[in-house]
């Protein structure tokens, strides 16, 4: 079941019709790529890897490697980037499996990001119980203004900022450069219809570490059914 949608009647420039999250606290952005009454705004976009049948979907295909499908994941807690009821986030974080649909049995397909639009397979532990999605979803993904690409973070080892300042997506067309924010805040600043984020390096221990830059999201992508 989805999260409770608004829709929109917008006719700007020839666009017509969009909808929006309703999550947590923050401003439901519109969901269209180009801007309302000459503002820009975030694109707001549900991927949907994996069909209710548990296969993949609207172009993800699952990668089979030589290696056997890692087995035993806790997978009893909901995707970050979940939209939808029954979207998973699976431990250990090696796995790299914080979002993932159900397949067969305790198998699961989890999403590399949406542009390779990979999916590879675990199996949990034991069966998946009913989840559902937080109160405000992060994005598991994110376009920028300068089409740089940033994949939330899950696992592995990261940098240390003297500033107090920690990655939470790292941005693969820059190495080193990533989404920065304080330590518990939400790292995108959804304040106003078009979405903003700092980027910057992770690997700044100087006292005086380069001040991040921000930067517009021009799309978001959430984890859907």
């Amino acid at each position: 079941m989805r999260l409770a949608r608004c829709a929109l009647a917008i006719v700007v420039a020839g666009v017509a019709g969009c909808s929006t999250h309703e999550a947590g606290p923050a401003p439901a952005p519109v969901s269209s790529s180009t801007s309302v009454a000459g503002a820009p705004v975030t694109e707001i976009l549900d991927a949907v890897a994996v069909d209710a049948g548990g296969r993949p979907a609207n172009g993800y295909h699952e990668t089979a490697g030589d290696q056997p499908v890692p087995e035993h994941a806790d997978c009893t807690e909901p995707s970050p980037a979940a939209v939808a009821t029954n979207i998973y986030r699976c431990w250990p974080a090696a796995y790299a499996a914080d979002v993932c649909w159900p397949a067969s049995g305790q198998d699961l397909l989890c999403m590399n990001d949406p542009w390779a639009k990979e999916l590879h397979r675990i199996r949990a532990a034991a069966p998946l119980p009913p989840v559902n999605p937080p109160a405000l979803p992060t994005p598991v993904a994110l376009l920028l203004d300068d089409g740089t690409h940033c994949r939330l973070r899950n696992g592995g080892a990261w940098g240390h900022r003297s500033d107090n300042l920690q990655a939470f997506y790292g941005c693969g067309d820059h190495p080193g450069l990533d989404v920065l924010a304080p330590a518990g805040a939400d790292p995108v600043d959804r304040s106003l219809p078009v979405w903003n984020v700092r980027v910057g390096t992770d690997n700044a221990p100087e006292p005086s570490p380069p001040a991040p830059v921000t930067h517009r999201v021009h799309k978001a992508w959430f984890a859907g059914d």
